[in-house]
């Protein structure tokens, strides 16, 4: 009777499905840096690095906010304003912004990550 069990070894397989794991791995963050660096806003020129774009992007893109601020990667986050603003462009069902005008720097920190981590965006800050 023939043996309904394939003739192969598991290492074998198990290597193969890492090493398939390790390429898309690998080709969703080139996908992601690519994304990242293909950011075209108004007012670009050719020479701007993707961070400058990003800046640019989130400066235009919360243009009009009352209290929102975007002039840099530092101070201007801090107060999470700026991360409820951009959530609220594109979900306002997600976000109040006249509770986070009222909030604490940390509540509207935690309430921006909260509701980007529901989004699907994995959370690499904490409000602390």
């Amino acid at each position: 009777m023939a043996s309904v069990y394939l003739n192969h070894d598991p290492l074998d397989s198990s290597q193969e499905q890492v090493e398939k794991m390790k390429y898309l791995l690998k080709t969703e963050r080139e996908h992601r840096t690519h994304l990242i660096s293909e950011i075209h806003v108004t007012g670009e020129s050719e020479d701007m690095t993707a961070k400058e774009r990003l800046l640019l992007w989130s400066k235009q893109i919360t243009d009009g906010y009352v209290g929102v601020r975007c002039e840099n990667f530092t101070t201007s986050w801090r107060d999470g304003r700026l991360f409820n603003a951009i959530i609220h462009k594109y979900r306002p069902d997600l976000v109040d912004m006249s509770r986070v005008s009222a909030q604490t720097n940390r509540s509207n920190l935690e309430h921006a990550f909260c509701v980007a981590e529901q989004l699907g965006v994995a959370r690499l800050l904490d409000p602390e």
